[in-house]
């Protein structure tokens, strides 16, 4: 893998609730930070994942949920 990932799996139902939003997008900020501290010192870029809990099934890849759960803020 290629990257840093802060992964949060949540209850589908409350993903899109304003309190999960609102945390998804400071865990989206801290990775924006984390992110320019280790591109200067050489390191990797972070990525968040918020993940349905449902959606963690022991047929799927780290991967998989990676690429299809990438938190895009907006």
């Amino acid at each position: 893998m290629n990257a840093i990932y802060l992964v949060e799996t949540k209850k589908e139902g409350d993903i899109d609730s304003s309190d999960v939003q609102d945390k998804a997008r400071a865990a989206d900020q801290y990775c924006t930070h984390a992110t320019e501290f280790t591109t200067r010192n050489s390191g990797k870029h972070w990525k968040y994942v918020l993940t349905p809990h449902n959606a963690v099934m022991g047929n799927m890849s780290v991967e998989y949920l990676m690429k299809n759960f990438e938190y895009q803020n907006g």
